[in-house]
């Protein structure tokens, strides 16, 4: 059972009763691979999915992969579902990846790691903190056909210290984004106090957004604010109307193709707001 490649059928001999166990085996499993393969093609939730700045990865949600089917030896509830692992788990590394220990912020992932979660075929359909696993590949390693992927960190371009701005996680869900981003403010404006603060930008699905307020500035026309990075820039000139504290209420903010975040009209207010803003960066 498991076998995940067609036998050779041509390197069949008349009675050669080892391949004909084979391909007996093969066919009896194809149910376990037909409820794999729905099962992988059919995870949903997760709630909140987040990524902090260290690549801590955490869900605030179950995963569930319901309606693959339902069996003694595939599901025996009808679904499974994935919990975030608790702080102090240790999951082991395979194909290079060093073990991980679940901290408060979640799973650590490295360049390139992918987390999996093994499947408890058979079983109950509570999620099982030893059935995770972090994968690289740096080493020699097949996945096993019950491993479910998570979530996974492309580094491509990654720099020193995984410093890229590429650097995003890609999840079972099809979600893909970046850690948010707090850029050193210009103008003297400063990240707002709770519960309005200031999260910067990020990378959501392919495109930027921006979030959060910030205080305490007083700036005149075309002051910058900061400067995007390569990979957050605009494909062309941006122009945004965004919240302020003082009439008239509202400023244009400007993002231009170089990075450049810029007020377009003086503005002294108790706060400058950016949720809303987002756009299509360069390739």
């Amino acid at each position: 059972m498991g076998l995940s490649s067609v036998p050779d059928l041509a390197s069949l001999t008349v009675g050669d009763q080892a391949d004909l166990d084979t391909v007996l085996a093969y066919i009896a499993a194809q149910p376990r691979r037909d409820y794999l393969a729905a099962a992988k093609a059919s995870i949903t939730g997760g709630g909140m999915l987040s990524v902090d700045s260290s690549f801590n990865i955490k869900w605030s949600q179950r995963f569930m992969l319901m309606g693959a089917g339902r069996g003694v030896t595939t599901s025996p509830i009808g679904y499974f579902q994935i919990d975030t692992p608790a702080a102090g788990v240790v999951i082991t590394g395979v194909g290079g990846a060093t073990n991980k220990t679940v901290v408060a912020a979640g799973v650590p992932l490295g360049l390139w790691d992918a987390l999996y979660y093994i499947l408890p075929l058979g079983a109950s359909q509570a999620s099982v903190p030893a059935n995770f696993r972090v994968a690289n590949y740096t080493s020699d390693f097949v996945v096993p056909d019950d491993w479910v992927l998570v979530a996974f960190r492309n580094s491509d371009a990654s720099g020193t210290g995984g410093s890229n701005v590429y650097d995003e996680v890609f999840w079972c869900t099809g979600d893909h984004f970046t850690p948010w981003v707090l850029p050193a403010l210009g103008g003297g404006w400063a990240p707002y106090g709770a519960p309005y603060s200031f999260q910067g930008f990020c990378k959501y699905n392919g495109m930027i957004t921006m979030q959060g307020l910030v205080s305490g500035g007083t700036v005149a026309a075309g002051t910058l604010l900061w400067t995007m990075p390569a990979g957050f820039k605009p494909r062309t000139h941006q122009h945004f109307v965004v919240g302020t504290g003082t009439a008239p209420y509202t400023c244009i903010l400007n993002v231009f193709s170089d990075g450049q975040v810029k007020t377009n009209v003086g503005v002294t207010a108790a706060w400058l707001g950016f949720d809303g803003v987002t756009y299509l960066p360069t390739a």
